[in-house]
């Protein structure tokens, strides 16, 4: 309460109002910036939760479409490996004829499936045809038995690999299927398709595909393109092996930088872009590729600005009030009746005080959350509880006659229990669990990941040490027993919803005779967890 002798005796009235209102001031900007700075938080993490949502929609459509692409790509190679040009050249490949059949048949092949260039490979992995066979960069006769695909295939798989053509030094996917003759792998068939041919697959901003050992191979700002990842594997590759797979080495690093956590969620420095940015990396369950997609989170400074306006608002606001509240104290003190005036104020004070206690989120007799602050932690469970679907139950425990405590005792008895009942609840409860003091003497408990049943033990527990324990007073000692209701959050309840069944059962634990337990969750209520 602001001691109003601060204000009986200053040497003028100006430095009364100026003392007044900054007695009134600090306390009351300080619950409006802790308001503003709770309310400002959420709609940050709306703004990206929004986002996050978002982005998994699209890093997943994306793995999917690269997916369906794939898959068919993959099995094309297997088609050609079993049809009888391709096993009988390789079966008889010094036949120059036979040669020459299977190159135009490859050709044709290449025009049909809309692909760029296949190519058969015997054992060792030199190259005996390829649809490419009358130009000068025709891969017949190269070598490509150090590639991954030729390897997997030469080993009875489908091979799948991207890298940058030896030959033609044009990145591309490139399958492989093997060529067998009476139960023996004889040959290889290959088959590429440049990047640039799939750059549809990435038209959506910003989106990257990166191939196994974390190469971006694709990407909707070319900038990014063949820039590692920085957890890339491709690090730890010798510089003999990124030549082999992809014509150079040296790769430079994709800057990715932390930006800032905030709320659970990492933020990014991408690129050259100032902005944080919010990242989704995917692998692909049937390739070996990773899908990625990442957002700019721009509104995030508008947030900021409007955040700092809320600040200038509410410390003009708080100003002006108090200096409004001081000047209005300072003339009733100077009136005729001073002494009455004085009294009103100390009460009007004691009131502002009262309810900037209550904005701060602390039931001043109790010490434990009130029902302000109750609200908001209740919305912040029952948010988390629907999203995620798990078990959230609510308890509200009231105190059996206790009008007649305060009727047989007095007020101070009374709170001398209510001050013991809050702590024992205080010392008992799951670091979990969340307590207020509802008004009067009514409580609310919020037990996170709880199903009715297992609430249902917990509040039995504190109900039977409540009627154990008594509170000491004066020279005697205060019993009080305890009245529960328990509910759980359904699929389709709303917070109302919640607290209404909870209200029912304590109404139901109360017209049973009291100090009793009652859960009320009807049928129809679908629960999580």
């Amino acid at each position: 309460m602001t001691d109003v002798s601060l204000i009986a005796k200053p040497p003028s009235s100006l430095k009364r109002i100026l003392l007044v209102t900054l007695a009134i001031f600090v306390p009351l900007f300080a619950a409006l910036y802790v308001s503003l700075d709770i309310y400002d938080q959420q709609q940050r993490l709306a703004y990206i939760n929004r986002e996050d949502l978002a982005l998994q929609n699209r890093v997943t459509a994306l793995n999917t479409e690269l997916d369906r692409s794939l898959s068919l790509l993959r099995n094309l190679p297997q088609v050609l490996a079993q049809s009888r040009d391709v096993t009988e050249t390789l079966a008889q490949s010094d036949s120059q004829a036979m040669r020459n059949r299977l190159n135009r048949f490859l050709a044709r092949a290449t025009e049909d499936l809309k692909v760029d260039i296949m190519w058969a490979m015997d054992r060792t992995g030199d190259t005996v045809a390829a649809s490419n066979y009358d130009q000068a960069a025709s891969l017949i006769g190269g070598n490509y038995a150090y590639r991954d695909y030729f390897k997997t295939a030469l080993a009875g798989g489908k091979g799948h690999q991207f890298a940058i053509g030896a030959t033609t030094l044009v990145p591309g996917f490139y399958f492989s299927a093997p060529v067998t003759y009476q139960d023996e792998v004889i040959g290889v068939v290959a088959m590429k398709i440049n990047v640039s041919n799939l750059l549809n697959w990435v038209m959506q901003p910003n989106v990257m595909v990166s191939d196994s050992v974390g190469l971006v191979i694709m990407a909707s700002n070319p900038d990014y393109v063949l820039r590692a990842m920085p957890d890339s594997p491709l690090q730890a590759m010798s510089d003999d092996q990124q030549l082999q797979r992809y014509q150079q080495h040296q790769f430079e690093k994709l800057r990715l930088d932390i930006s800032d956590i905030y709320g659970g969620y990492t933020l990014w420095r991408l690129g050259n872009n100032t902005s944080p940015a919010l990242i989704k990396r995917q692998a692909s369950h049937e390739n070996d590729f990773e899908g990625i997609a990442y957002s700019y989170l721009d509104q995030l400074d508008e947030l900021d600005h409007r955040h700092t306006a809320h600040l200038l608002i509410a410390l003009v606001a708080s100003g002006l009030l108090s200096l409004a509240i001081a000047s209005t104290l300072v003339y009733l003190l100077r009136s005729h009746d001073g002494e009455r005036q004085l009294r009103a104020s100390n009460a009007k004070l004691e009131m502002l005080n009262n309810q900037l206690e209550a904005l701060a989120g602390e039931d001043p007799l109790t010490g434990i959350f009130n029902r302000r602050k109750l609200d908001l932690l209740l919305e912040e469970e029952w948010t988390r509880s629907r999203r995620y679907r798990r078990p959230l139950s609510v308890a509200v425990l009231d105190l059996d006659y206790f009008k007649k405590i305060n009727d047989t005792l007095g007020h101070g008895a009374g709170d001398a229990v209510l001050i013991h009942v809050a702590r024992l609840l205080s010392s008992n409860k799951r670091s979990t669990d969340i307590l207020a003091r509802l008004g009067g003497e009514e409580f609310v408990m919020v037990l996170p990941e709880t199903h009715a049943q297992d609430a249902q033990i917990l509040m039995e527990r504190l109900r039977q040490m409540i009627s154990a324990e008594p509170t000491p007073w004066k020279q005697e000692s205060i019993t009080v027993t305890i009245s529960i209701g328990i509910t759980s959050l359904g699929r389709e309840d709303k917070i109302s919803d919640l607290l209404r069944r909870a209200d029912e059962a304590l109404y139901e634990a109360k017209g049973a005779g009291r100090n009793q337990v009652y859960v009320h969750c009807p049928a129809h209520v679908n629960q999580f967890g």
